[in-house]
């Protein structure tokens, strides 16, 4: 290679790091953090640097990805206020199916757009039928004597079934 552009530059192959060892770089005040390292366990370790950093993706120079410190992620919002903090639509796939915890207990979220048997296996699943003129949200419930049914939301009312 002639003329390489940088202080270290590799030409058709791969750099190899031992297990254990990582990338590093030094941050403003000369203090070489880990940025990639593969730990003795084979697990991939990423960080963002030191206290108040945050690990951002960019496309094409424009953040679209945030982690801060505090583990909240952002979509599209460089101040994510939630676990999971997204500006613009959310569009879950059809059957789509979410668990997640909440105040050490846990909750699960499925959202479906088309009818599902409410039953234990999905007991607090959401779904969400859009209609032409009417849209219904229902959601799985626990009735009297373990009786699993669906209560719904319309315009018109609501109603059990």
């Amino acid at each position: 290679m002639t003329g390489p552009g940088a202080k270290l530059e590799v030409a058709g192959g791969d750099i190899l790091l031992d297990n254990t060892r990582g990338l590093q770089i030094k941050d403003s005040g000369g203090t070489a953090r880990d940025i990639f390292r593969l730990m003795s366990d084979n697990q991939t370790y990423f960080n963002a640097g030191g206290t108040g950093s945050y690990m951002s993706f960019l496309i094409a120079g424009t953040e679209k990805v945030r982690i801060n410190t505090n583990g909240n992620v952002g979509i599209g919002t460089t101040a994510p206020g939630a676990k999971l903090d997204v500006a613009g639509a959310i569009r879950p796939q059809a059957n789509a199916t979410s668990v997640g915890e909440e105040r050490n207990q846990e909750a699960t979220v499925r959202i479906y757009n088309d009818p599902k048997t409410c039953n234990s296996a999905n007991e607090g699943a959401i779904r969400y039928k859009n209609n032409r003129n009417t849209g219904e949200l229902c959601f799985c419930c626990r009735g009297t004597g373990n009786r699993f049914r669906w209560f719904c939301l319309s315009i018109s009312g609501y109603y059990w079934f």
